[in-house]
């Protein structure tokens, strides 16, 4: 699971969206906590499908009409779904390996777990099949494995292509052509159970080899050239039923390891001893840290898979870090237990957390300064002063005592005044105000709801204005000098100014998004005619608009102060970091795709790949300063992401590195790259909430408790 990132979406219907799961061929999967706290997949359509299909939002409608009505979905069942502001569905969270994790750890797999898949992959199937919906991707990405059962997720998706779509044709097609349908559904279960039974998926030329007794005939019946030959998916259920009820002791010991990594909470040794530490020792009193367990097998062998499969050329030579320090563990300084803490920030002393309540702690002991119960903390501290929100309200608070300096409500201008009192109990429980920037001098900039904006006068919380964008997502920063609007159609980006909520100008072009927002700079990317492929980044003036350089696109971009674009990777490589300046650019060696941080003195970048290094980036001297030791483990076992994508923090002469993989927070010499300290987490890895730092104290949260870290003494 990865933090949520710019223009991701804060809230989806009733839930609340939590962190990034992975993203598939027809959207973006986050994960998403409903009211009772139970956890939900939610799946939002790409933007690029929007604007190269107008037509798609509508057929999205028919199509979750039509999976609501499908039965004996079990965990795949859709809960909710809407088109506005993006066509999206949210489905039960399964807490479940992909099958593709699985056959990297194991394969082939044993034959009775490859005929109990079978079996209850094309139950679920069937039960699709019923309903006369094709599924359209049974692949080994969309078959989750728990302990107890197999769950299909994600059908029909298929029918949000529009007739005479071309389809990609994947390894799992079927030989007639037809994709989408129920026939060649059938052909890539066939190719599922192959791929799980050899470990490689069927060539046409020995199908038949190496298949387990028990399931050999159904499969070779399923790989049918004629379409007519193939079982019904009910037919295979039964023809496979097998001997076991449940998954449970059918999954050797690692693929069960991994399996059990994807629980909300996993149990283990780490986390007893966390346990036992939290029953010893008084809140808010120093803690004794239980030893670190070794690295799991299945982990190392997890990492070994996916280094694998994502191997790519060598990497340029780059200046190695200092040989590593024997590891030396972090000091925890104080913890609290905070409920559903999404936000942490730290500044002048202060620990700012933001969950079920808005609390401020003292940096060096962890006492409670103030807190606003049912508040919500949607920016960082700025100037001695907190934004608090609480549905359609805002309140600017002094940061050292809580007391508020002003509130203004906004139900009026969205028309809630009007609403009856359960009504407006009702829309205001559903509307949160996600974020608060101030992108110029005096003028703050409230975005709720689906790109609802509103601008406030920062001194005494007077409406400036207000806004409703649907379908269009909002991008600012403190300092920005403007707000931009980037739609999901075809259409240009859009400047707004921050005084007044007017559109200061608009990209020449009709068709671009914003994708990267720097100080009074922000970079389009511009789309080639009728396509949704991007075919250059423009850099434009906040003020007016006028372009001030270009460059081809690439996979990730930032701009600095003042308004250098710098790309990674493009043009189909990955083993280039460009920045482009005035009148030219400068290139440095790099490998895969990235994950960028900028340091607060706008000299440095930090930039993470797949193998899990950190480079740190000399922007100045345009050169790579140091590469970092790559974590123990490189795969999160919440999703199996790699940790590119995770931004570090820097503080001082520290760059604290968040590993979900390892699990754990490693604090790196910021001169050197070599490890200084580093602190397992407790309660199998760290919330997804970037750790805040200052004066060399570090806050991370684990689970619902905000810990205070430093370095160990002697250190």
């Amino acid at each position: 699971m990865r933090d949520l990132e710019p223009g991701d979406p804060r809230r989806l219907g009733d839930h609340t969206v939590v962190g990034v799961l992975g993203s598939g061929g027809f959207g973006r999967v986050y994960a998403a906590r409903a009211s009772a706290d139970r956890m939900l997949a939610a799946k939002v359509l790409h933007p690029q499908l929007l604007r190269a299909d107008p037509d798609i939002a509508a057929r999205f409608g028919g199509v979750m009409a039509e999976l609501s009505r499908v039965r004996n979905l079990r965990g795949g069942r859709i809960v909710q779904w809407d088109t506005e502001p993006w066509p999206w569905y949210v489905r039960h969270y399964i807490p479940g390996a992909t099958l593709t994790e699985l056959i990297a750890l194991g394969a082939p797999l044993d034959a009775a777990l490859v005929t109990q898949i079978g079996a209850q992959t094309a139950t679920r199937l069937a039960a699709m099949h019923a309903a006369g919906i094709a599924h359209g991707g049974v692949t080994a990405n969309n078959v989750l494995v728990t302990s107890r059962t197999v769950r299909l997720v994600d059908g029909g998706l298929i029918g949000l292509l529009g007739a005479g779509t071309p389809v990609a044709r994947g390894v799992y097609a079927a030989p007639e052509g037809a994709d989408g349908t129920i026939a060649a559904d059938l052909h890539a279960l066939g190719a599922l159970l192959v791929l799980c039974a050899r470990g490689r998926l069927p060539t046409g030329r020995d199908d038949a080899d190496a298949l387990p007794e028990s399931a050999a005939r159904t499969i070779r019946a399923l790989l049918a050239p004629d379409p007519a030959d193939r079982p019904s998916a009910a037919r295979v259920a039964r023809e496979l039923r097998p001997q076991h009820t449940t998954i449970r002791g059918l999954l050797p010991r690692e693929l069960a390891h991994a399996v059990a990594a994807h629980r909300p909470a996993v149990w283990d040794p780490l986390r007893a001893a966390a346990l036992a530490e939290r029953a010893s020792v008084p809140s808010g009193a120093p803690r004794i840290p239980a030893q670190q367990t070794a690295t799991p097998a299945v982990a190392v062998k997890a990492a070994k898979a996916v280094k694998a499969v994502k191997a790519g050329p060598p990497e340029a030579p780059v200046v190695p870090a200092a040989a590593p320090r024997p590891l030396a563990r972090a000091r925890t300084l104080w913890r609290h237990d905070i409920p559903g803490v999404q936000a942490l920030y730290v500044s002048d002393g202060l620990v700012f957390a933001g969950g079920e309540e808005v609390t401020a702690m003292d940096l060096r002991t962890g006492d409670v300064r103030w807190s606003k119960p049912g508040w919500y903390l949607p920016a960082a501290p700025f100037e001695g002063r907190v934004c608090c929100t609480q549905g359609t309200r805002v309140a600017l608070v002094d940061a050292a005592t809580g007391r508020e300096i002003w509130r203004t409500d906004v139900a009026a201008v969205r028309g809630l005044w009007a609403r009856s009192t359960g009504r407006l109990a009702r829309a205001e429980r559903a509307f949160r105000m996600h974020s608060v920037y101030r992108p110029t001098a005096g003028v703050l900039v409230a975005v709720g709801g689906h790109s609802e904006l509103f601008g406030l006068a920062a001194e005494t919380g007077e409406l400036l204005w207000n806004r409703r964008e649907p379908r269009r997502t909002t991008f600012t920063r403190d300092g920005a000098g403007a707000v931009y609007l980037s739609g999901d159609r075809r259409e240009p980006v859009r400047a707004l100014d921050p005084v007044t909520g007017t559109v200061a100008w608009e990209d020449a072009t009709g068709d671009s998004i914003v994708v990267a927002v720097g100080r009074n700079h922000v970079a389009c990317g511009r789309f080639r005619p009728d396509t949704a492929d991007l075919a250059q980044y423009v850099v434009h003036s906040a003020a007016d608009g006028l372009r001030v350089r270009e460059a081809a696109p690439g996979e990730a971009a930032f701009l600095d102060d003042d308004g250098v674009l710098y790309v990674v990777g493009g043009d189909g490589r990955h083993d280039r970091f460009r920045a482009v300046l005035d009148g030219g650019k400068w290139t440095l060696p790099w490998h895969g795709a990235a994950g960028v941080t900028v340091a607060p003195s706008g000299d440095e970048a930090y930039l993470r790949n797949e193998t899990g290094k950190v480079y740190a980036i000399d922007l100045v001297g345009r050169a790579v300063r140091w590469v970092s030791e790559p974590p123990r483990r490189i795969v999160d076992p919440v999703g199996g992401q790699l940790d590119r994508s995770l931004a570090v923090t820097v503080d001082d002469d520290l760059v604290y590195v968040r590993c979900h993989g390892d699990p754990a927070l490693v604090a790196l010499d910021r001169a050197d790259g070599r490890e200084r300290w580093h602190r397992p987490a407790l309660y199998g890895t760290f919330t997804m909430v970037d750790p805040a730092a200052e004066s060399g104290r570090v806050c991370v949260v684990a689970d619902d408790t905000v810990m205070a870290l430093t370095a160990p003494d002697g250190a």
